[in-house]
């Protein structure tokens, strides 16, 4: 799961486990940082990045992991 975290575009993945993980933003803000230039990723607003990790709830990413890992499981 990390590595499909770090390798995503999107980075919503990233978000999720760094939220589930109950992580500060501060760090998810450097895993984001770190995901992005490994993929030559342009840099985000950090005021977005903040507003999309504070709106995202630590029992909807364990949840959504958790499914995402069943769904990887049955494929």
């Amino acid at each position: 799961k990390v590595t499909d975290a770090i390798f995503e575009v999107k980075g919503d993945l990233i978000r999720f486990l760094c939220r589930a993980l109950q992580l500060s933003f501060p760090t998810y803000a450097a895993c984001d940082a770190l995901r992005r230039v490994s993929l030559h990723l342009p840099s985000g607003k950090r005021s977005d990045l903040e507003a999309a990790y504070e709106a995202l709830a630590v029992d909807e990413a364990r949840r959504t992991l958790r499914l995402v890992s069943v769904m990887m499981n049955v494929g």
